[in-house]
């Protein structure tokens, strides 16, 4: 438990051992990132293509592909009533879990099963803690494709980029609603990251 996270059991320190999801520091079993930067072997000079000279040779050389690759779990979330009935001051209450609230597939619509949440008995403790939900992983692809190339002299030189943020348009949402009570518990309302975007690119040295 990190130093920012509210305490649910102000009364029982024992009772707030759970995995973190506080601001700082939150609980992400898998976290891959993956920085790449690469200048394509074509043209003179290279490996490939090293035989072409003049138009052709600028058309296979001077180019170089760089991303970033991102798989990471999702967050451990709780799930807490929306009306508390401990008299304490405004701390959010978990629910009661009655059942394995895991969904296979899951969907925007439900996201976990929110028939297996209950709210507890007044001035009663709920019994869920961090992580019966996680909310949904990351799976993105930013990538970058250049070209650079020597117009009369090495002096002068155009280069050209085009930039893919979320290159395969993957959907990453945000986290459920995990408020029992409210009228959207259980479904997700938005995007974590945004669709596709795309920018284009060109820079005049001399």
């Amino acid at each position: 438990m990190d130093d920012t996270t509210t305490l649910v059991y102000p009364y029982n320190d024992q009772l707030n051992y759970a995995l973190s999801n506080g601001f700082k520091l939150v609980d992400i079993p898998q976290n891959f990132v993956f920085s790449y930067s690469y200048e394509l072997p074509f043209g003179k000079g290279k490996k490939l293509a090293s035989g072409f000279s003049g138009i052709a040779d600028q058309l296979v050389s001077g180019w170089s592909i760089s991303g970033i690759t991102t798989f990471q779990s999702g967050q451990p979330l709780q799930v807490t009533v929306s009306n508390n009935l401990l008299n304490d001051n405004g701390y959010n209450n978990p629910a009661d879990i009655t059942c394995t609230s895991v969904l296979t597939p899951k969907t925007v619509a439900e996201w976990f099963n929110p028939g297996c949440f209950a709210v507890p008995a007044p001035y009663t403790f709920g019994n869920s803690g961090v992580g019966h939900v996680r909310g949904p992983g990351i799976d993105n692809w930013d990538f970058s494709l250049a070209k650079d190339t020597a117009l009369v002299s090495e002096k002068r030189r155009l280069r050209l980029e085009a930039d893919f943020v979320n290159l395969f348009n993957m959907a990453h949402f945000s986290n459920p609603n995990t408020t029992l009570g409210n009228a959207g518990f259980g479904t997700i309302g938005g995007d974590r990251l945004p669709p596709r975007l795309i920018q284009l690119g060109a820079k005049f040295t001399f």
